[in-house]
């Protein structure tokens, strides 16, 4: 056997086996292992003449694969005729597959953070032998950072070589290319599988630096960097105040650093804060989503921006008065206000006259801005020049040092000039009055230079006519005193309405008088009120009642009462002011339930008011309390005795006015059955009505509702109250009756009939023989009469009796506890008589006697004793006793006997036997007459006998027979028979 023993996978090789010198011809196989190739080898045989033997050669193309590494091809050779039959010859050739390894398989992370460990894997699979492999990044081979991992694969003969890289590159990587190469000099030579990943290291920047002032003057222009380094690939950066990210201000510049492979970034914002930014964060984001994801890098500088304070501003009256009196405490205080706006860091105020500073007499406040982000100062002066600070000048200082310098404060001033103001003036005279009645009211103003002036007026309305003044110089306090006297009749509508007194001096008050007032309260009469509600009511059931009352003031009060008693829960008021009388509407709304303790009783509503005293309105209702009856309580039997009485009792109570009843079974009215009482409570005020219903019901009636109804139209309309009983009215049957026969031949089966009708519930049923209750014998089948409302039972009996019961009482019970008790039920009965049966045979069925011969027709009893015999002939009754020569017949001798037969007799004969049970027939006897045959002695004697019988009769007296000599001669003939 020749041919390749190192093989490559899948590539088709050829062996080749010769076999030489055999005779006969030796077969040839070729297999590997065990297994024989069929299609893939070819066999050829040649004679050799001159060596006078075969040579076969095998050939074997085939492609083998991995799976057959190792194994031996086999050549065998039988010839049973020289080796014998299980020895062949065997030629072997041991084989290696050698497999190139698959495209090794490099897997891992492409991009990776600078510094951080990860892990590739190379897998190379299906290689044989042993494939080697290394990892290596651009030139440089990796040694303790790899480990390697062979596994041998059983079912395909190969190895699978696994490479796992544990490496954490730096940024030096970046752009670098990962190789994994597999070695397998047996089917790739020198030239390695190689597969290669890029990588791209990525870089997170570090932690940004912010510089730049954090305290600048508001308006002045100031620069700060935020600068970011080491970040891969590219960082982005942005600059903002609060959440406004800075566009135009912000320049970037941005430098790739060749040796570290990161970029920096340098950000610049040149910027104007205004004081709005005071306080604010200024920060710098670095982005850089491959490392840091959607959270950037940031870093804050706090702002301070300082503002310069406005001019400062300062406000109050430059002339002012004083009080005609001398004494301090009756001086009228001033207020002046400086106001500084615009400053940060706070600025500081005071206020002075000429060079005395104020301190008491001012108050300073300070506000933040959160919008302009700086401090608002207010100083508020409240002071009571006198006349002697007249013309002297008022000034507010405002210091900042931190923008104004230490001894550079800003200034506003206001120069004053003393007047003297009226003292306030006074109103008297009466601040409640009653609508239409005259009233005198006086204002006094006192202590004013120059004149004063005076008017006064109700609301904006001023009196003319109705007012005189008085005007008085006081040459001691040199000031004016004006008096004003209002004499006037309010009407309502100036209810409410304010009187003032109005006093002008515009020299110290400016175009603002003094005003002094007094409320008016003009009181007005209620009108008579109005109740309204219902006058009859149901007890129990709730009811409103409405009490108006109009045009009062002040405002009047309402309550209502039943009787004497005043009812506060059930009563809620609501009161409406009316602009246009200035006067008020007040509702009482009364919610009640009255009972009947409340009929015939009153409901008063009474309004009470200023200008009543104690004599209250009053306006009344009077009051019918109707009362719903009780549901009413029907009493009685539910189960009863059809046609028995009995007595129901309907109890309505509680009604007013009366009630009235009615009783019914279903819809049928039992007026002419029930009488009713009725009874009135006068404590209660109620009635008591009693319906009793004597009455026997009837089988009909059951399952039927017996109802008590109560109308009272009064309180429940056309519907009325009702109370039912259903009722179950119990019916005892009827006698039973027992039908059948009661002469019964033994054997015969027979059946007899019983019937219960008109039972409620439904009656119970046997059938028994003596004391023995028949079971499986008995049928039972009940049915409901809808009309009367009972049940029939109908017992069918179907019995073969015996003779073992003959004399026996046949019965029927019925049994209905429910009416009749547990052990008495309803009995019929039928006495049996039991005999055997009777039966008749004709021994012999077909008779042909000689005529002029007598038969006996045999008929035989054989079971059973008959009371009369009678013979048939063609279904016609034959009598015995009227022809004489019939004999027998009868119960004695039930055979029939016939003499002298004619042939007339001939025919059907059937046997009857009769008794008090049955009647039983034999088959028909046939009876065939045969003319019997002429002799000469019987011819002559015939003739002979004939005539002497007829002519010559027999002389009894000598007992002589005279014969005839015959006339004619008789010629016999004889025959043979």
């Amino acid at each position: 056997m020749t041919g390749p023993s190192t093989l490559t996978p899948g590539t088709p090789y050829t062996w080749t086996c010769v076999s030489l010198g055999g005779y006969p011809e030796q077969t040839m196989s070729i297999r590997v292992e065990n297994s024989v190739f069929t299609n893939e080898a070819t066999f050829k045989s040649e004679y050799d003449d001159s060596s006078k033997a075969f040579r076969v050669t095998g050939t074997l193309v085939w492609s083998p694969d991995t799976s057959y590494n190792g194994q031996t091809l086999y050549c065998d050779v039988t010839h049973p005729e020289t080796l014998g039959p299980n020895n062949p010859q065997t030629a072997s050739l041991s084989l290696t597959v050698q497999s190139t390894p698959q495209t090794p398989v490099l897997t891992g992370p492409a991009s990776v953070l600078s510094s951080t460990s990860n892990t590739w894997t190379c897998v190379s699979s299906g290689g044989y032998p042993e494939q080697a492999m290394s990892i290596r990044v651009g030139n440089s081979v990796f040694r303790n950072e790899v480990t390697f991992d062979t596994v041998y694969d059983e079912n395909f003969k190969t190895y699978r070589v696994t490479g796992t890289l544990v490496w954490s590159p730096t940024t030096t990587y970046n752009g670098e290319t990962l190789y994994c190469d597999v070695s397998h000099p047996e089917t790739l030579g020198q030239a390695p599988q190689t597969v290669s990943l890029s990588l791209t290291v990525q870089a997170t920047p570090k932690t940004p630096v912010l510089t730049g002032p954090a305290s600048v003057l508001s308006g002045t222009s100031n620069t700060w960097t935020c600068v970011s380094s080491g970040g891969y690939p590219e960082q982005t950066m942005s600059i903002r105040v609060g959440n406004s990210v800075f566009r135009n201000e912000v320049t970037l510049s941005t430098v790739y650093d060749e040796s570290s492979k990161t970029y920096r970034v340098t950000g610049t914002l040149v910027w104007s804060p205004t004081t709005t930014y005071n306080g604010e964060t200024l920060y710098c984001d670095v982005l850089h989503p491959e490392t840091l994801g959607q959270a950037p890098q940031t870093v804050t500088l706090p702002l301070t921006v300082n503002t310069t304070p406005q001019p400062p501003t300062l406000t109050g009256p430059t002339t002012v008065s004083q009080s005609s009196r001398t004494r301090v405490a009756y001086i009228t205080p001033e207020t002046w206000i400086c106001i500084s706006l615009g400053g940060f860091p706070e600025q500081t105020m005071s206020i002075r006259l000429e060079n005395s500073a104020f301190t008491n007499e001012v108050t300073t406040k300070s506000e933040y801005d959160e919008i302009t982000k700086t401090y608002k100062v207010t100083g508020t002066l409240v002071w009571s020049p006198d006349t002697s600070n007249n013309g002297q000048t008022l000034y507010c200082d405002v210091t900042h040092p931190e923008t104004l310098g230490p001894n550079n404060p800003q200034t506003v001033s206001l120069q004053l000039t003393v007047q003297a103001t009226p003292q306030t003036p006074v109103l008297t005279g009466p601040a409640s009055v009653l609508s239409g009645t005259s009233n005198t009211w006086t204002c006094v103003s006192s202590g004013g230079y120059p004149e004063q002036t005076m008017s006064i007026r109700v609301g904006n309305s001023v009196f003319r006519n109705e007012v005189t003044l008085n005007t008085a110089y006081d040459e001691s306090s040199k000031t004016y005193r004006v008096i004003g006297t209002l004499v006037w009749s309010p009407t309502t509508t100036y209810n409410g309405e304010t009187l003032y007194c109005d006093v002008l001096h515009p020299e110290t008050l400016g175009q603002a008088p003094q005003t002094v007032s007094l409320a008016l309260t003009v009181q007005t009469i209620p009108q008579p009120p109005t109740l309204t509600g219902p006058t009859t009511v149901i007890s129990g059931t709730p009811e409103t009642w409405i009490c108006i009352s109009m045009g009062g003031n002040p405002e009047q009060k309402i309550s209502m009462r039943i009787g004497n008693t005043i009812l506060l829960n059930e009563l809620t008021t609501s009161s409406k002011y009316d602009e246009n009388s200035k006067t008020y509407k007040v509702t009482g709304t009364l919610v009640w339930s009255p009972t009947t303790n409340n009929n015939g009783q009153i409901v008063n509503c009474d309004v009470a008011h200023e200008t009543l005293g104690n004599n209250p309105q009053t306006v009344s209702l009077p009051l019918t309390v109707k009362t719903t009856p009780e549901t009413p309580i029907l009493t009685g039997p539910t189960t009863m005795l059809s046609g028995t009485s009995n007595t129901w009792t309907c109890l309505s109570l509680g009604g007013n006015p009366k009630q009235t009843m009615s009783m019914r079974i279903g819809t049928t009215i039992l007026n002419s059955k029930v009488t009713v009482s009725s009874e009135y409570d006068e404590q209660s005020k109620l009635n008591r009505v009693t319906g009793t219903l004597v009455w026997s019901p009837e089988s009909k009636h059951n399952g039927e509702t017996l109802s008590c109804d109560v109308f009272h139209p009064d309180t429940l309309g056309q519907s009325p109250q009702t109370v039912s009983l259903t009722l179950t009215v119990k019916s005892t049957p009827r006698k039973p009756t027992l039908t059948g026969p009661t002469k019964i031949t033994s054997g015969v089966p027979r059946s007899w009939t019983c019937t219960s009708h008109g039972a409620f519930p439904e009656q119970s049923m046997n059938i028994r023989i003596g004391n023995s209750v028949f079971s499986n014998e008995v049928t039972v089948n009940s049915v409901y009469d809808d009309n009367s409302k009972t049940y029939a039972l109908t017992g069918t009996l179907l019995w073969t009796p015996t003779t073992s019961s003959n004399g026996e009482v046949l019965y029927c019970d019925v049994f209905h506890p429910e009416t009749l008790g547990i052990n008495n039920p309803q009995t019929a009965s039928l006495s049996l008589t039991i005999k055997d049966p009777l039966a008749i045979i004709a021994p012999e069925t077909f008779y042909d006697p000689f005529t002029e011969d007598a038969v006996t027709l045999d008929c035989v009893i054989t079971s059973g004793t008959p009371t009369d015999i009678k013979w048939y002939r063609n279904s016609e009754r034959i009598f015995v006793s009227v022809d004489p020569r019939l004999s027998g017949g009868n119960t004695d001798n039930p055979a029939l006997t016939i003499s002298d037969i004619e042939m007339e007799d001939g025919g059907s004969y059937v046997c009857e036997a009769t008794n008090e049970f049955s009647t039983v027939d034999t088959n028909t006897i046939s009876l065939s007459p045969v003319e019997k045959p002429a002799t000469e002695n019987y011819i002559i004697t015939k003739i002979l006998d004939g005539y002497n019988k007829l002519v010559r009769p027999t002389d009894s007296a000598v007992n002589v027979t005279h014969f005839l000599i015959p006339r004619e001669v008789i010629h016999f003939v004889s025959i043979s028979l």
